[in-house]
């Protein structure tokens, strides 16, 4: 489905995808929405994964709509965006897609990895400093 461009569109994602398992296996998800759709921004690079309703997804494949369709601004529920290329390259990531903000609350529930415990005088002081070091976190993690 097309988007305010011809770059900008929306494509449904097979269950089987490769960066689909990445997710489920990085984020420990029980299970995934029925209906993943990637979506491409105005220069046709895929940046963010979104869950659909089936009933929106046959409604957006009807014949009707097909042949001329009035372009999408947003559809879906965000739920992952892909990493920039550049960010956290040293660190070596098995998967490099992040929750979004708006859909945490619906993943919560399901994900069962990617838990982070602190201790509360850490917690606290990341809380006041507003920033931890990495260094730091895993000499925490290694007593």
């Amino acid at each position: 489905w097309r988007g305010t461009n011809e770059h900008h569109r929306w494509e449904v994602l097979p269950a089987d995808h490769a960066d689909v398992a990445c997710i489920q296996k990085f984020y420990g998800l029980t299970k995934l929405p029925e209906v993943l759709a990637a979506e491409y921004n105005v220069k046709g690079v895929w940046r963010s994964i979104v869950a659909m309703n089936k009933s929106l997804v046959q409604w957006l494949s009807s014949p009707l709509l097909r042949s001329r369709s009035q372009p999408l601004v947003c559809a879906g529920a965000p739920l992952f965006k892909r990493l920039d290329d550049n960010f956290m390259t040293e660190v070596g990531l098995p998967c490099r897609w992040r929750p979004v903000y708006c859909g945490v609350a619906a993943l919560a529930a399901l994900a069962t990895a990617r838990k982070l415990v602190l201790a509360p005088q850490l917690a606290s002081e990341w809380v006041r400093r507003r920033r931890i070091a990495l260094s730091v976190l895993q000499a925490k993690a290694e007593t």
